[in-house]
């Protein structure tokens, strides 16, 4: 039970304890649910981990991540497979007259869809994220993408959201940051054009369009997949010195910062009638 002060008593379903002290409480609705938002503080000791095996990770649309090590990541898109159901209601709650019970009741069910492919997309990267923290890598390189500028693309804007690539990284943070790794961002500039071997930039008319999913370089002849490419580019944008070849992933130097490290904190519990979950 929730005792809230001038509302009263209120079941609510928790499947974890709520850790450290509780600051503030927040109550939300998400279509006819409703949630518990704590904030709490929490002494914790992070550890210390060696920067020894650091990773560089490219995000995309085809594929989710591409990894500098030659691994990746798919992702299912939850909200195309949500989309023909998604439409049937959005056309029944057009047909429904404004103000009425039964457009209501539509209106409702266009939220729950939209409610179900956000808890799709979130629990998938949770998932992965946990795996990515304790997969061995001691850190994550990122590009600092600038999200919002690229969804003012018209061509890519849908694909680019439904991507979530700014709720990848911030759970990543989230997690890297709690096992004493960081997730360190650098600029994404012709990371996709350059050469991971001989850093030559494909310009004009030679240059990488988004149905190009290999690399092949006219200097050096490297011919590798686009993505793996630009995550070694990735990686060597925030290595200093390397050894041997980057094209085949073996970056084995240490990691220096480039700019900011991002830094999350996990501070929130999430109470739903029916889950609770830690942001």
């Amino acid at each position: 039970m929730l005792r809230i002060s001038r509302i009263g008593r209120m079941r609510i379903e928790l499947h974890r304890q709520i850790r450290g002290t509780v600051k503030t409480l927040t109550i939300k609705k998400e279509a006819n649910q409703y949630y518990a938002i704590f904030t709490t503080v929490q002494e914790s000791e992070i550890p210390k981990v060696e920067n020894t095996k650091p990773v560089g990770i490219d995000v995309g649309l085809t594929t989710f991540a591409a990894f500098s090590d030659g691994t990746s990541i798919k992702k299912p898109k939850f909200a195309r497979k949500n989309e023909k159901k998604l439409h049937r209601w959005e056309r029944i709650k057009a047909r429904r007259q404004k103000g009425s019970r039964n457009r209501e009741k539509a209106k409702l069910k266009v939220q729950e869809i939209w409610r179900n492919t956000t808890n799709q997309n979130k629990d998938f990267i949770e998932k992965e994220t946990a795996k990515l923290v304790n997969s061995g890598y001691t850190s994550f390189v990122m590009e600092d993408l600038e999200i919002r500028n690229m969804v003012k693309n018209r061509k890519y804007a849908r694909s680019i959201q439904e991507a979530t690539w700014g709720m990848f990284r911030q759970i990543l943070s989230c997690k890297a940051e709690s096992a004493g790794m960081k997730v360190i961002p650098v600029p994404y500039q012709y990371t996709t054009q350059a050469c991971s071997r001989c850093d030559n930039i494909r310009k004009g008319d030679d240059k990488l369009t988004p149905k190009d999913r290999i690399y092949n370089c006219n200097v050096c002849g490297l011919v590798m997949d686009r993505d793996e490419n630009a995550s070694i580019n990735i990686l060597n944008r925030a290595t200093a010195g390397h050894a041997g070849s980057n094209a085949s992933g073996d970056a084995t130097s240490t990691i220096q910062q480039v700019s900011q490290v991002v830094s999350l904190k996990q501070e929130h519990t999430l109470l739903n009638a029916g889950e609770a979950h830690t942001l």
